[in-house]
């Protein structure tokens, strides 16, 4: 035929061209199956052993010149009816909505009210969050209006004043609930859409304020909740020196230990919660006393102290300043939300752990940092996320991931001007009330360029930037709903399809021989 040689050479190029796109494939494939022989000891697999195989060679050349970060970007994308993955359902939280609409109100009736309408809604989901708001606050406070609580400086544009009815109110809060989930979905599609996945689908649940995702691939369950549900509210706070929050530890564990030796006058010999902690105590009251004026009150705390204080038999020193057992955080916790904290320490003090727990002889510590925050939420921090203008995964000088941040024109005025006042002294790097990292100020910063170390995989750098570059939640969000589809229904589709292409391509291979021979 006069088109055979035309035939021919299209049939070789497509042919060619197909199996080049496909050995990418092959070649991502042999480096994870490399990364699950290195990480399996015993039959048993370690996923952070795995992951960090992937890390040590992403920028390493695996064919060729092309690295890994270029095969993976290159390879076949499956769907999630094929390669498994992940299908979850958040919800948009309401609670936050309408608490952040009545600013905050330290209203008793209207807080129980927000309580009861929580419980309410895990018995009667399909009734509107605010429909059964109303109802408990009706109950609670008979008679008063929602204009008292929502007529605020925060609803001003929205047209509240204290003339509002309550169908105002109420219509007020739903256009913002109904508001808040688009954004929430805006920004939730950017996250998704940057998360590396193959073929993701997120979309809306009519008629409520879920969101579906589907994540076709993905074989870490945590890392897709970090990125799902943090709120991503960044926040550059100044640092308390340990020389002055000490005396308000100390004051905060005196009155607690009092109050445990009044509610048990017959006291025991308690070891502490952590044995590491409790042999501590005396160090870790010298270390306070001695960077604290000495005077009377500061002595009888550090000697309280020695004798381990509710407080500060779960503090121990360590290098960044002061850390607590992974296993008495909890407890901690608890401590510095009763009332007696609430009294003793600074309005501007709060205590946030760090991102990540530190290894001490065998044992997990996570550090705490004490920054300049206004616990209340009446006033703003020095400079926040609404000023970052880009976001990217990079390295800094030793070669350690890290997420470097380009700041608007107001963003650079305000972090010149916050690290500009605190040379030599430290600010803290926080992110949804977790601090990241608190380098000490070398000097002012200009141009609203500036980076967050984290000790970060890469994954997790690349993460955190793409959330810091999609824009903060208007609301937090919480799963209500995930499945992991296992890979041996996604392997047993993709045999089919192997076998039924192969035996397809095979009849077309007969029947031009016979047709063209």
């Amino acid at each position: 035929m006069r088109n055979k040689g035309i035939i021919i050479a299209l049939t070789v190029i497509v042919s060619v061209l197909c199996a080049y796109f496909l050995f990418f494939t092959y070649i991502s494939r042999g480096v994870q199956q490399k990364a699950v022989a290195y990480a399996t000891n015993n039959g048993q697999l370690s996923e952070t052993k795995r992951q960090h195989y992937l890390d040590s060679v992403w920028r390493a050349p695996v064919f060729g010149s092309y690295t890994y970060r270029d095969v993976k970007q290159s390879e076949l994308g499956l769907g999630l009816d094929l390669k498994g993955g992940m299908h979850v359902t958040l919800e948009v939280s309401p609670v936050e909505i309408v608490r952040a609409m009545a600013n905050n109100s330290k209203d008793p009736a209207f807080n129980k009210a927000l309580a009861d309408a929580q419980q309410a809604q895990q018995t009667n989901s399909g009734t509107a969050f605010t429909t059964l708001f109303y109802q408990a606050y009706q109950q609670d406070a008979p008679g008063k209006p929602l204009a008292r609580l929502f007529a605020n400086s925060v609803n001003k544009d929205r047209g509240i004043d204290l003339n509002s009815s309550d169908t105002k109110v109420l219509s007020a809060i739903n256009k913002e609930e109904e508001d808040a989930i688009g954004r929430s979905f805006d920004i939730l599609r950017k996250r998704v859409d940057k998360f590396g996945v193959n073929q993701p689908n997120i979309q809306r649940v009519k008629g409520t304020g879920r969101i579906q995702v589907e994540l076709p691939g993905v074989d870490n369950p945590e890392r897709v909740r970090k990125l799902l549900q943090g709120q991503a509210k960044l926040e550059f706070y100044e640092v308390w020196p340990q020389q002055e929050y000490a005396p308000f530890l100390l004051q905060l564990d005196q009155v607690l230990t009092a109050k445990e030796k009044a509610a048990a006058p017959v006291a025991t010999a308690t070891p502490g919660a952590t044995g590491k902690a409790a042999g501590d105590s005396t160090s870790l009251a010298a270390k306070l006393a001695q960077k604290t004026p000495a005077n009377k009150a500061k002595t009888d705390s550090a000697s309280a102290a020695s004798k381990g204080g509710v407080l500060t038999r779960l503090l121990v020193p360590s290098p960044v300043g002061l850390s607590v057992s992974l296993r008495d955080t909890a407890q901690f916790n608890r401590l510095l939300r009763t009332e007696e904290a609430r009294a003793t320490l600074p309005s501007n003090l709060a205590l946030l752990w760090e991102n990540k727990p530190q290894d001490v002889n065998g044992q997990q510590y996570l550090p705490l940092v004490a920054v300049k925050k206004d616990r209340t939420g009446q006033v703003a921090p020095p400079v926040s996320g609404e000023v970052v203008s880009d976001a990217r995964q990079d390295y800094d000088q030793n070669g350690r991931p890290e997420v470097q941040m380009n700041m608007n024109a107001n963003g650079s005025r305000k972090w010149a001007k916050m690290t500009g006042a605190n040379i030599g002294k430290q600010v803290a790097v926080v992110l949804d009330d977790i601090v990241y990292s608190a380098p000490t100020v070398q000097g002012e910063i200009t141009g609203g360029v500036t980076s967050i170390t984290g000790n970060f995989t890469i994954e997790e750098a690349q993460d955190l930037a793409q959330v810091l570059k999609a824009g903060k939640l208007p609301a937090p969000t919480r799963i209500v709903e995930e499945a992991v589809v296992g890979p041996s229904l996604g392997q047993e589709a993709i045999n089919q399809g192997l076998y039924s292409s192969l035996a397809g391509l095979l009849i077309i291979m007969l029947f031009m021989g016979v047709y063209y021979g």
